[in-house]
């Protein structure tokens, strides 16, 4: 049997923090009924391996009845893995959270309570409207109409409707501007990471020609997701053509925006990190450095306090940014000594999280 099996199940194993290994165990001998021994058994040995190796697998379990049809046995635990982080992270985002009361909803109208399926769908709708969840909002629409049809519209009447109609022309006008917003975004995006540093005409001619797609955009009471993907576009199609004073506008109308915005903070931790090290680094290569520190200062207080640091991806990243961020600043202030002192914490950052760092952040 060859080491090169599929180590699918292996990495999702190894993934795994020592919350979320418990919380298996737990989930495991609640939800698996006879085989429970023998995954747990094997979840337990796959976890213990520096690298998966199929061959000493098999030697080790030799003659246990796990190893019937182990293709199926790998498939069902990998299942049962997901399944339990499924559960362990039912609350941890507002999809989640928007998903399973959508299905209560769904439960509820099955079961003939119509009264509380149509009390919780109008709940589970203002929280997909406060967090611009769009497509979220049609299937609300979906099934509101199902109990519109299922009461026989009594309840209702014409002008009730039509404003139901319009509310949902409004719903989809806006998922054709986000979409539009972000084919530009995306073509943009592709042409930058194409060509890299852009300073031949051509292509500078090229990539205007992109982003001036953006203002043809209408932004008249857009939502906050489409203005945000429209500085941020634009942002980046200055800093590509090496215009930093006018990405570093763009930037700082994001930012604004997001801290009018605390759902899109709480909501995509993601675009708040990137934000904020794109504006240390402009505002860095502008010489405008008592702003740098400003935004640099946010970004610690975010990495201290563990506010956005919510998965090991985000630790990671802000990790590394931020000492590299850092180190950019003092050396361009030409503040060496400061830099050194530095280097203790970097170090300690490195065995904690020296595998998950990528090459271009450890250069």
């Amino acid at each position: 049997m060859s080491n090169k099996a599929s180590n699918s199940l292996f990495e999702l194993i190894k993934s795994l923090n020592k919350s979320e290994k418990r919380y298996f165990k737990v989930y495991s001998s609640r939800h698996t009924i006879g085989e429970e021994n023998g995954y747990i058994k094997l979840f337990d040995y796959i976890d213990k391996m520096e690298s998966y190796d199929e061959d000493l697998l098999f030697k080790d379990f030799k003659g246990q009845a796990l190893l019937n049809k182990f293709s199926i046995t790998k498939a069902r635990l990998y299942n049962n893995v997901l399944k339990s982080l499924d559960s362990f992270y039912s609350n941890s985002s507002i999809d989640a959270q928007l998903f399973r009361q959508i299905h209560s909803a769904d439960i509820l109208f099955n079961k003939g309570l119509y009264g509380q399926a149509e009390k919780l769908l109008s709940s589970v709708e203002k929280q997909a409207e406060k967090y611009e969840r769009l497509f979220l909002l049609m299937e609300i629409r979906q099934r509101q109409k199902m109990l519109l049809e299922n009461n026989l519209y009594t309840g209702t009447d014409a002008t009730k409707l039509e404003t139901f109609f319009a509310e949902e022309k409004s719903i989809l006008k806006e998922i054709d501007r986000c979409n539009s917003l972000w084919h530009i975004k995306s073509l943009l995006f592709h042409e930058i990471n194409q060509k890299g540093k852009i300073r031949d005409e051509q292509t500078i001619l090229q990539v205007k020609q992109i982003a001036d797609k953006l203002d043809e955009i209408d932004l008249v009471n857009a939502s906050v997701n489409a203005q945000y993907l429209y500085h941020h576009a634009k942002g980046a199609y200055y800093f590509a053509v090496n215009d930093l004073e006018c990405s570093f506008h763009h930037l700082k109308a994001n930012y604004a925006l997001i801290n009018a915005n605390e759902m899109l903070k709480e909501d995509k931790p993601n675009y708040f990190f990137s934000l904020l090290t794109n504006l240390i680094y402009v505002s860095t290569k502008l010489k405008f450095y008592a702003e740098a520190r400003t935004y640099l200062d946010v970004l610690k207080s975010l990495y201290t306090k563990g506010e956005q640091a919510k998965t090991v991806d985000l630790e990671v990243k802000y990790f590394s940014s931020l000492f590299s961020l850092e180190l950019f600043l003092l050396g361009e202030q030409g503040d060496f000594k400061k830099a050194i002192d530095l280097v203790p914490q970097i170090e300690q950052g490195y065995v904690q999280y020296g595998t998950q760092i990528n090459s271009i952040r450890k250069g």
